[in-house]
């Protein structure tokens, strides 16, 4: 069968040929190059609270100034994630306290992730494919969604152990018997278990090595099992030994809420599927979703006869967030499923334009070329319009901030001149007036961004009776 532009498209296992032409390298240089400037409203958004207090302050005013604190401040709150800690800390010794740097970096560990998507894909796909997910991919919303806010960059950092483990493994299907297979196995899932220096999540996504070689690779269920044994022994051995480690230290895996389940966990799922999506419904059919995303996973599992990246991106899309609404949910959460869903979609395209192609004569062919670019400026255009909405709001609590420290004397400033002065902010602080909660966050938040704006660690913003910031 051939693609719209003419390449061949492999429907079997074997590997397809990897030789990059100049235009295949012009690609990988422009697609994420356009992208970033759908997204380029976010580069002026200021640290997130968590990020702000976490990081960005302890670094400033002295406390986290050295490795051992960036690579151990996680412990306390009963995670270990090192590699996420001193990404923050590298960003600080080179950007300080600017946050355009620091979304700069996201945006350089994104491309760095594209390439590194764009590779594995080729060496089971053919070029067409592979190129429109990973375009895709980088266009979607969920590139927003994971950067706005900085929490986002641990699935970042892990989606190279992820993506490199992928790869490794994948040279050892080929193998066949020759000597140091296994240490290749191994090794392989020693590079998947390495992600959870970053986020300890990595060990779920080893559903994903099965599903490479079970989907994409076409070998059976009993191949992938038992002669790939050393590969699926070293993930599980690391897993356990973490698992028992924290058991003895007395760290939780997870912290004391009471897990969603039943309706909740299927209403959860059903948003999450929600947010994939640019449609708005007028009634909550969350639930329905919920078990819609449960029935489409189980059919992608077990209907072998699909097209292989059809079948292995819808199933990784789904199968990648099944597991999150029984803890909480969030929208950067999309941000690694939808790299394989992105590879379902490309191939859902092009087979649709491969059919159109065939049918219509010129008219299709026409049709045929133009239709993977109506599909990525959709999600270009989708992505723009999410970017220019979400980041309104950081943007305007960001002036606020910097009018209240130009228009006032530290280290005691006044918010309630900013309230008086500024319409969007006014707007902006009433929508979350009458919850103690998000005022407290709000109040904060401004607070942290002040002191990182200023230098200042002793700096408070005072808020006159009647703002609805009163008593702090």
């Amino acid at each position: 069968m051939r693609n719209p532009a003419g390449g061949a498209d492999s429907t079997t296992g074997a590997r397809s040929p990897r030789r990059f032409g100049t235009v295949e390298l012009l690609a990988l240089l422009l697609v994420p190059a356009a992208a970033f400037l759908v997204l380029a409203p976010m580069i002026h958004v200021p640290f997130d609270t968590e990020t702000a207090s976490r990081y960005i302050a302890p670094f400033l005013f002295g406390e986290g100034s050295d490795l051992g604190w960036a690579a151990t401040e996680s412990v306390p709150i009963g995670i270990f994630r090192p590699l996420y800690g001193l990404s923050f800390l590298v960003d600080f010794r080179i950007w300080g306290s600017s946050p355009e740097g620091y979304h700069l970096t996201d945006l350089l560990m994104t491309w760095g992730a594209f390439a590194l998507a764009y590779a594995l894909f080729r060496r089971r796909l053919d070029r067409w494919t592979s190129a429109l997910a990973v375009s895709l991919w980088i266009l979607l919303p969920a590139q927003l969604h994971s950067m706005l806010h900085f929490y986002g960059r641990n699935d970042r950092i892990m989606i190279y152990f992820l993506l490199a483990s992928l790869l490794l493994y994948d040279r050892e299907i080929d193998a066949g018997d020759r000597p140091g297979r296994t240490r290749g196995l191994v090794l392989a899932g020693a590079t998947l278990s390495l992600g959870l220096l970053a986020k300890e999540s990595v060990f779920y996504y080893g559903f994903v090595l099965f599903a490479w070689s079970v989907m994409i690779v076409r070998r059976s269920l009993r191949s992938t099992l038992l002669r790939d044994w050393p590969l699926w022994v070293s993930i599980f051995a690391v897993a356990a030994l973490y698992i028992g480690t924290r058991a003895l230290l007395g760290i939780r895996l997870g912290d004391d809420n009471e897990l969603d389940t039943g309706v909740v966990y299927l209403g959860n799922l059903g948003q999450m599927v929600l947010w994939g999506t640019p449609f708005r419904l007028p009634v909550d059919v969350n639930v329905e979703l919920g078990i819609a995303a449960w029935v489409v996973a189980a059919a992608l599992a077990l209907l072998g006869r699909l097209p292989r990246e059809i079948r292995f991106g819808g199933f990784c899309l789904l199968a990648g967030f099944l597991h999150l609404p029984l803890f909480w949910i969030q929208r950067s959460f999309l941000w690694i499923p939808w790299l394989f869903g992105s590879l379902a979609v490309a191939g859902i395209t092009l087979r649709i334009a491969s059919a159109v192609r065939g049918r219509l004569g010129a008219a299709g062919r026409v049709a045929a070329a133009a239709l993977p670019f109506v599909i990525l400026a959709g999600a270009a255009t989708w992505s723009f319009r999410e970017c220019v909405a979400w980041c309104r709001y950081p943007l305007v609590i960001d002036d606020a901030v910097d009018w209240i420290v130009e228009n006032g004397e530290g280290p005691v400033y006044s918010g309630s001149m900013a309230l008086a002065r500024l319409p969007e902010f006014r707007e902006a602080w009433a929508a979350r007036a009458g919850d103690p909660v998000s005022e407290r966050k709000l109040w904060a938040w401004m607070t942290e961004l002040a002191r990182i704006r200023t230098g200042v660690e002793g700096l408070r913003i005072e808020w006159e009776p009647g703002t609805g910031a009163s008593g702090r």
